[in-house]
């Protein structure tokens, strides 16, 4: 498992799609004509947040990508090997951990504007019948409820709980993260069958990896085909991702940044994990630096994609999320 990650800073500006007032270029065009021209941020400002993290053994090693109207920028700091040791940073491929449920809400939103998908409707709708969803008095999780986070599932099943108590905390960790690999979609829907919900589902948020792998099996049953396949044709193929996927190939692995762990010192080498089909969707998708700023000027509006009109319904809020004051100011 591969904890570094690459930040997209300038996500928590997708919200806004931003008007050009002329023809957007194609995500090639932007790569090869944008590349070095973020403006909004130096390099300076930016490692005063970042190389903290790698000074107090926070992570190894991190990209960050920053986009703006002006074109991107990444900038590499600690350290970036990967096998083959002669991958550009740029160029490097890493987990991209839960930016993989942005790209399965996307997969949700694209099916529901072709007609294969309903949102809205209940997730069983699409699974099969030995297949069965926890209800809660007769309401049943939809697919709204998963991309929002709101179907009363928990994070995860009980298994990844139920571990040797006499391994250290950093084994312990991955034997945790380990069923991401080893639990199939049979063996989580059987589990399923015998649980309960949390609460109603729509009632509240509660984070779940458990949702976003069943959001994305409902998509790719809706539309007969594998997760990793639906994703290449529906997803980086339109986006123009060439080093996104959601399956490692042989080729792949050669470029992949070699994991350390952030969660115990000193940072050892982490073993390889790699989500199967079934939980990839919540967590399992890797990119490189290049295509997350790809991705991350779609979302501002400033790369013609075919996929506008879906990536625009993502940005749709869906449900609110309140807090009290009393609780925040805690």
């Amino acid at each position: 498992m591969k904890l570094m990650r690459i930040i997209g800073a300038a996500l928590l500006c997708s919200l806004f799609l931003l008007g050009t007032g002329s023809a957007l270029p194609t995500p090639d065009e932007w790569r090869s004509t944008a590349a070095g021209g973020f403006s909004a941020l130096t390099e300076e400002e930016a490692a005063s947040f970042i190389r903290p993290l790698v000074e107090n053994n926070i992570t190894s090693g991190i990209i960050v990508v920053l986009v703006d109207q002006s074109g991107y920028t990444w900038y590499a700091y600690g350290d970036l090997s990967t096998p083959s040791d002669s991958c550009p940073a740029n160029q490097t491929l890493f987990d991209i951990g839960s930016i993989s449920k942005v790209m399965t809400g996307l997969l949700m939103a694209d099916a529901e504007e072709r007609g294969g998908y309903n949102i809205s409707a209940p997730v069983s709708t699409w699974l099969p019948a030995a297949y069965r969803l926890p209800g809660y008095e007769g309401i049943e999780i939809t697919g709204a409820d998963l991309a929002t986070h709101r179907s009363g599932l928990p994070v995860t099943p009980d298994s990844f709980a139920m571990l040797d108590p006499t391994l250290t905390h950093a084994d312990l960790v991955e034997a945790s993260v380990r069923h991401y690999q080893t639990m199939t979609a049979d063996e989580t829907y059987a589990w399923l069958s015998n649980t309960s919900l949390l609460g109603p589902p729509g009632y509240e948020a509660l984070y779940s990896n458990l949702g976003g792998a069943i959001a994305g099996d409902s998509v790719a049953r809706a539309e007969g085909r594998p997760y990793p396949e639906l994703f290449r044709e529906r997803i980086t193929v339109p986006l123009g991702l060439g080093d996104t996927a959601a399956a490692w190939s042989r080729e792949d692995l050669e470029r992949r940044a070699v994991g350390h762990r952030g969660y115990a010192y000193p940072a050892d080498d982490a073993r390889l994990i790699m989500f199967n089909g079934f939980w990839t969707a919540t967590g399992g998708v890797h990119s490189s630096a290049d295509d997350m700023a790809v991705f991350l000027a779609e979302n501002l509006g400033l790369v013609d994609t075919p996929l506008a009109t879906a990536i625009d319904k993502t940005h749709r809020p869906r449900a609110i999320t309140w807090q009290s004051p009393l609780l925040m100011e805690q």
